[in-house]
Formats: C-alpha cells, structure tokens, sequence
C-alpha cells in the first residue's frame, strides 16, 4: 500500500465514533505523512486487538500499528506490531525528516493512550524514535507495554519512548531491546522525560551506544533508563517482574 498521508494496512483514518477491531495487515505501508501499519491517523477513535507484520515506512508519524493518535479518550489497546518502522527521508521538507517514528505508534497527541501493546521490529528513525512511542505529547499515557527490537535514530531515542512530554506519562513499561543507539538524549526506556515515570524495567545486558561509544547508565524504575531486569526475570514465569499477566 503506498500513499502521501494518512495511509493504512487497513484504514487511513478513523473518526470518533469508529473503531478498528482484530484486524491485521502483513504487507508493506509506505507515505510521507501519519503511516501506520492497521491505521494512518486515529482522531477519537479506537485501535483495539489489532497486529502488523510487514514494513512500515513513512517520513513523519509512522508506527507499525497506528502513525498519529489524536482527540480526547482515542487509545490503542491490546496491540502488536512485527513490522519493521523506517523513517525516510524527505528531501522537499528537512524540517520533518524521519521525526515521530515508533514500533507501535509515532506519535500519541493530548489526552491519549497505548495499552498493553508491544513491538518486536526493528525501528529506525532520526527524531523522537522509540519501541512503543516515538513522541508522548501533553496528557499523553502509556502503560504496560514493552519493546524488543533494536532502536537506531540520532536525538531522543528510548526503549520504549523516544520522548515524554510535560504532564505525559510511562508506567509499567519494559524495554528488552538488544541496543539503543543515538546521538544524544538516549535512554533505555525513554530517551527524553518531562513527565512521569514509574514502575518501568529494561534489559540488563542492553547496549547503549552514544555517537558510537557504549554509554554506561544508571538505572532506577522512576528514570529514563528503569530499574534492570535480567535473563532469569525474563524467563521466570512470563509476568516481566509481575507488569504482565501470563498466560494460563
């Protein structure tokens, strides 16, 4: 599927009153603008038990579920994402250029949330880049998410989001990725935080790599690089420290 904006594997956009349910895409996505592997732009609407598995590729708000995620009480819940999200470039407006760029949304807009969604593609981007989110604005929520790609981009780069805004928030999040690696403002949860974290892990033995050199982090489950969560955790009984429920 090819297109400029707002381009879907199964809808290019939703409204309020619409609601996108087990569906799936496994081709490829490719637009400029608001690209998302199930849907382009959710404006109020709701993504609920969806999955991509494909290429997701887009210059702005691109995620391998949904690329933008609007308006009051929208939310993506119960998702997952295999697709590989690329960030490319768009030579007519630098200004623009691979920003907003996650494994399961690119950008989560006021008052919105992601649920119990988690990414295992690769994700790659220049700005605001992430596992889950690549940008968290105002009022923005994710919760019980995780990660498990590796994360490429230059400026805010995290686990699971590449940047939290004032008054957003990321909680009972886990980022398993194998490497996070950037330029500056990296992290292995969050690239960049300026709004509340709690609860959240990541992968002990995870590479983080700052303009080519392994940057040692201090980790704790209320800063950008959460608290560590070894193999052994991992595998102990599928709950990732008890922020998941396993399954029976």
């Amino acid at each position: 599927i090819t297109g400029k904006k707002m381009v879907g594997g199964v809808a290019g956009y939703i409204n309020t009153v619409s609601s996108v349910t087990s569906c799936n895409s496994t081709g490829t996505v490719t637009g400029e603008n608001m690209v998302g592997g199930v849907v382009g732009q959710v404006n109020g609407g709701k993504v609920e038990n969806c999955y991509s598995a494909g290429i997701v590729t887009g210059n702005q708000y691109a995620g391998g579920v949904v690329g933008y995620i609007m308006s009051q009480n929208a939310r993506i819940t119960n998702c997952y994402s295999t697709s590989k999200v690329i960030g490319n470039q768009d030579t007519d407006n630098q200004d623009t250029d691979n920003q907003d760029i996650g494994g399961i949304v690119g950008c989560i807009s006021y008052d919105t949330s992601v649920t119990n969604c988690y990414s295992t593609g690769t994700i790659i981007g220049e700005k605001y880049v992430g596992g889950v989110a690549g940008y968290a604005d105002r009022r923005a929520n994710v919760s019980n998410c995780y990660s498990i790609g590796a994360i490429t981009g230059e400026e805010y780069v995290g686990g699971v989001a590449g940047y939290i805004e004032l008054q957003g928030s990321l909680k009972n999040c886990v980022a398993l990725n194998p490497s996070i690696s950037g330029k500056k403002d990296i992290g292995r949860v969050v690239g960049c935080n300026n709004g509340t974290l709690s609860a959240n892990a990541s992968f002990s033995y995870m590479q983080v790599i700052e303009n080519g050199n392994t940057k040692d982090t201090t980790c704790n489950e209320a800063d950008i690089n959460g608290v560590n969560i070894d193999i052994a955790e991992i595998k102990a009984d599928g709950t990732l420290g008890g922020r998941f429920i396993a399954d029976n």
